[in-house]
């Protein structure tokens, strides 16, 4: 190998073993737990799902998109009570604020989860993926429930 040949190979290596590394350290900033998808009725057409999302960080996220395979699309709502009527809100993404949790909770923020692509029974698991504005992904399992009431 040449000396140029040499130091390609030790850059790109360094490049690679860098970025690996500044992503690993990234993916642990933010922490998504406890996902899980209320159950509706038969041939429903929107399904609810909640979890939390912790930031371990100095600096604020952007959560700009939730999507699953499972269904058509997802957006993320807020509860609001207006004129004495809850109203959903769809939310133009979200910020998780440094150091911080988010809980998305019932009638409070929550995915409303659209359109269904196949049917939806208890104990099913479904993917959701979280995209944040600095190029962060993130993905979790949650599993199909029974609505507790309060």
């Amino acid at each position: 190998m040449t000396i140029t040949s040499n130091l390609i190979l030790k850059t790109l290596l360094t490049t690679i073993l860098l970025s690996s590394v500044t992503n690993s350290w990234a993916k642990d900033l933010i922490t998504l737990s406890d996902a899980w998808v209320a159950d509706a009725p038969p041939n429903s057409k929107m399904y609810a799902g909640y979890l939390s999302i912790k930031n371990h960080s100095d600096k604020t996220f952007e959560l700009i998109t939730v999507s699953s395979p499972m269904f058509k699309k997802i957006e993320i709502h807020k509860t609001q009570i207006i004129n004495n009527i809850a109203r959903m809100i769809e939310q133009n993404g979200l910020t998780i604020n440094k150091k911080s949790a988010t809980l998305f909770t019932s009638g409070d923020l929550h995915l409303m989860m659209i359109e269904p692509k196949s049917t939806i029974k208890l104990g099913n698991k479904i993917t959701l993926t979280f995209k944040f504005k600095n190029t962060l992904v993130k993905s979790i399992t949650a599993t199909v429930k029974k609505r507790i009431s309060n």
